[in-house]
């Protein structure tokens, strides 16, 4: 959890989740956590969870991987890898946010089909810091 807890100081530059947060989402909360480690340590992860008000909705909660590990396609096989779950739990529209000015993770969504809606999230995330929304809608299997 600590090494968790490093990678969103490092990747969000403050404004990640802190220890304690991230300790109330792991356990029963229903978030999916993912990693990408190797021998050396972890070096990515991704939390992401069903919405509560909609169970047709998920939220990608967060998804870093360490400046050392970047262009390594970590985070497209992490983003890959939790739409697939919250898909197979019966999502059929993805959610995530993102700082407008993180251009990198931006094109990343984009690239993966994620549509901007155009909605900013003011101050709901407890740092005051605006963030574009942007969602993926997912075959419904009809």
């Amino acid at each position: 959890m600590s090494r968790i807890a490093e990678l969103e100081d490092i990747v969000f530059e403050g404004t990640g989740f802190t220890i304690s947060t991230l300790m109330q989402l792991y356990g029963p909360s229903g978030v999916a956590w993912l990693v990408a480690e190797d021998s050396e340590g972890i070096w990515g992860y991704s939390l992401s969870m069903r919405d509560t008000d909609d169970p047709q909705v998920g939220w990608l909660l967060a998804l870093g991987v360490h400046p050392e590990r970047r262009g390594l396609r970590i985070g497209l096989r992490l983003l890959d890898e939790s739409i697939a779950w919250l898909q197979s739990k019966g999502i059929n529209a993805v959610k995530l946010t993102v700082k407008p000015e993180n251009w990198t993770a931006y094109d990343m969504y984009i690239r993966a089909g994620f549509q901007d809606t155009g909605q900013w999230k003011d101050g709901d995330l407890g740092d005051g810091r605006r963030r574009k929304i942007l969602t993926l809608l997912l075959p419904t299997g009809l």
